[in-house]
């Protein structure tokens, strides 16, 4: 078996976060699991998440990044559904997350 792998699926009401022991890229057991209620319904319309969300899902990522990291996960994917990615401010939302991360 190799290193325990995370994901994490940034939406527009959650995150989800997923750490598995994987074996030829496949999962095998999971580790943890979390569901994270963030709701950022403007970037789901094209507008602006804004700053205090982006701040929220970041706080909540990180957090995500820690359980994963405790679980031995080393490599960690962090992505976002389409409706986060067509937000007005994603570069913004984007940054705020990667520094949390």
């Amino acid at each position: 078996m190799s290193r325990p792998l995370g994901a994490i699926d940034c939406g527009t009401n959650s995150t989800r976060l997923l750490v598995a022991e994987t074996e030829g890229g496949r999962p095998l057991t999971t580790l943890a699991a979390e569901r994270r209620f963030v709701r950022l319904p403007e970037g789901a319309t094209g507008g602006a998440v804004g700053p205090a969300r982006a701040a929220r899902l970041a706080a909540v990522v990180a957090g995500q990044v820690a359980l994963a990291r405790e679980h031995g996960a080393e490599r960690i994917r962090v992505v976002g559904t389409a409706a986060l990615r067509r937000c007005a401010d994603r570069d913004e939302v984007v940054a705020a997350v990667g520094r949390a991360a």
